[in-house]
């Protein structure tokens, strides 16, 4: 006997995996019964389902699961709600690369456009207006705000540089750490503060990850 297309939805969402990102529209069957369907599941606790935002929610771990209460990580979902151009802003991407000890209080997501409601309070959104991050990934925006500030840093340039030649940067991110040195370049030069030391310290970068890319 077929499923019924409320068992369907029920039986797609619990069968996730914890730790599974997923948008409502990704469910499937129509909105008119998917929609009812992940309330249900939302609205209790048990199942560990959380919602970041419009249409984002994470597959957490249910009730009886040793790690059932483990929250998913605001960060990533911020990112994901900010949507093209998003990556680390400001302290958090120094620290997060390594550049800095500092660590911040909050969470800072660069955003282009209008923020959303950021998903926890442990987050700020930075504004940016540079609409050729839109076509960076996480990794590259957060390299290029780290870049920008690094006259904040305590550690030295070269060793930053060093952290990125030699990919330990990498081991930092819980994402895909792709630099595209070309886009990074292009997207620096748009920038509306990019300082020329700034832009010679990007192209030291490009110059590090091209040299990389031909030793493998």
């Amino acid at each position: 006997m077929a499923k019924s297309e409320t068992a369907a939805a029920r039986d797609w969402i619990v069968g996730l995996e914890p730790g599974t990102w997923f948008w409502s529209k990704e469910i499937p069957g129509r909105s008119e019964i998917t929609g009812p369907v992940l309330s249900r599941l939302y609205a209790n606790k048990a199942n560990g389902i959380w919602k970041l935002g419009r249409g984002l929610y994470w597959r957490g771990c249910p009730e009886g699961h040793e790690y059932f209460g483990m929250w998913p990580d605001f960060e990533v979902g911020a990112m994901m709600l900010a949507g093209p151009g998003a990556g680390l802003a400001g302290w958090s991407a120094l620290h997060t690369l390594g550049w800095t000890l500092q660590r911040p209080a909050k969470s800072f997501i660069c955003v282009l456009g209008r923020a959303p409601s950021p998903p926890d309070v442990s987050v700020v959104y930075a504004p940016s207006k540079n609409a050729c991050r839109a076509e960076l990934n996480w990794t590259e925006v957060t390299v290029l705000e780290a870049v920008a500030l690094h006259w904040m840093s305590e550690e030295p340039w070269h060793e930053c540089l060093d952290s990125i030649r030699d990919r330990s940067y990498a081991n930092r991110l819980r994402w895909d750490s792709t630099i595209r040195p070309e886009k990074l370049q292009w997207a620096a030069e748009a920038e509306q503060d990019a300082t020329v030391e700034t832009l010679y310290m990007v192209d030291d970068l490009s110059l590090a990850m091209a040299t990389l890319a031909e030793a493998v």
